[in-house]
């Protein structure tokens, strides 16, 4: 039973915990003339702090990700979501999430964001406040269970380039599972070894 458990976490932790590296796309809201948007996200991210993998082929500590995420606003508050990542710190992960409006004004927003896929999820609370008539600022602190660390903390800027294009870059940290081994006088010990990351992505949301 011991090892059926063992062998269970180890393909958790490999493929279904597998969840977003990063918390995207931003909480701006949608206009009534736009019925989607569609998004294209790179990640590249790091631990923070003396860590290096055993295996020779990652001995570079920056590691990348992609993703696609799609969302739709929906009639009743709610923005429903579907996407998709591909990497190395996330091998694999196909998801959904929702986002619900608390306060909602044509400069500034918060709610709640709900997001589940496989054996992954996570909710948390996207703020945002438009700071110019282009641009957007933006956090979403999030609790998740997910390799990339329960608690994740991102900010992030929106600029609004043509009326469909738009391009978001965040950066945040998260208390990622990975540990640092270290021996003292009394036994083995380890401690968790913080994340850090940086992403840019390209929204794309049509008009009617």
């Amino acid at each position: 039973m011991a090892r059926i458990l063992q062998l269970g976490a180890l393909a958790w932790i490999a493929f279904w915990a597998c969840g977003p590296p990063t918390q995207v796309p931003p909480p701006i809201p949608f206009a009534a003339h736009q019925p989607h948007e569609t998004a294209v996200y790179g990640v590249g991210s790091a631990p923070l702090g003396d860590y290096r993998p055993n295996t020779p082929e990652r001995d570079w500590p920056i590691v990348p990700d992609m993703g696609v995420v799609h969302t739709r606003p929906g009639s009743t508050g709610w923005t429903r979501g579907i996407e998709g990542w591909v990497g190395t710190s996330t091998t694999a992960s196909l998801g959904v999430s929702f986002r619900r409006d608390w306060t909602r004004r044509d400069d500034r927003y918060a709610g709640v964001h709900l997001a589940v896929g496989g054996l992954y999820g996570s909710v948390g609370v996207p703020l945002a406040t438009q700071v110019g008539p282009r641009t957007w600022v933006y956090t979403q602190p999030t609790l998740s269970v997910t390799v990339t660390g329960p608690g994740h903390l991102p900010a992030g800027v929106s600029w609004q380039a043509t009326p469909r294009l738009r391009l978001d870059v965040n950066a945040g940290v998260s208390n990622a599972y990975l540990r640092r081994p270290f021996v003292t006088e009394l036994g083995h010990y380890s401690e968790p070894i913080p994340r850090v990351w940086g992403s840019v992505g390209v929204a794309v949301r049509p008009s009617r």
